[in-house]
């Protein structure tokens, strides 16, 4: 409509990518710190709070493919030639959010103070996020055995109270 401009930012960087380097940086405060120097490109290098676990290699011609991005699934398919560090341009929740590259659970590590990042070994990969908050589920359990309680006491009530008419009469 009238009066809305839409502007294209020139240094966005994709929703998920590959760095070649990383720095360990244990300290939410020297992170931010880090960010805002001149000497950080954050298309080349990314702020981990704690250590991969594996060494991230320059090269290797590394291609990252988004297959699904839904609100709690998110499907990445990725193929290098040498390990690196995928980064994915949203949220840290360390409260729901797992990942798992080709089935086998890896962890998350927070990016850049705000995102998520994880360990990608070489080679192809089918790596997925997915949403489980685990108090969703245990309080979800909870209320169903309490639920399954209560009908249970219920019926148990209405079959005693059937039992103490049918003697009166």
């Amino acid at each position: 409509g009238a009066g809305a401009f839409l502007y294209r930012n020139p240094g966005e960087l994709p929703r998920v990518r590959f760095v070649d380097s990383f720095r360990v940086i244990e300290d939410f405060d020297q992170t931010l710190t880090v960010m805002l120097s001149e000497d950080w490109n954050p298309a080349q290098e990314v702020l981990l709070e704690r250590d991969p676990g594996l060494k991230s290699q320059s090269g290797g011609n590394p291609s990252v493919q988004m297959v699904i991005y839904e609100p709690e699934l998110i499907k990445i398919k990725t193929e290098a030639q040498v390990a690196k560090i995928l980064v994915l341009a949203d949220s840290y929740y360390p409260s729901g959010w797992t990942a798992a590259i080709d089935g086998q659970k890896t962890p998350i590590i927070r990016a850049d103070g705000v995102l998520r990042a994880i360990a990608v070994p070489a080679g192809e990969h089918e790596i997925i996020f997915a949403f489980r908050p685990t108090l969703f589920y245990l309080g979800l359990g909870i209320s169903v055995i309490s639920v399954v309680i209560l009908l249970g006491w219920f019926i148990f009530w209405i079959k005693s109270r059937s039992k103490t008419e049918l003697t009166l009469d």
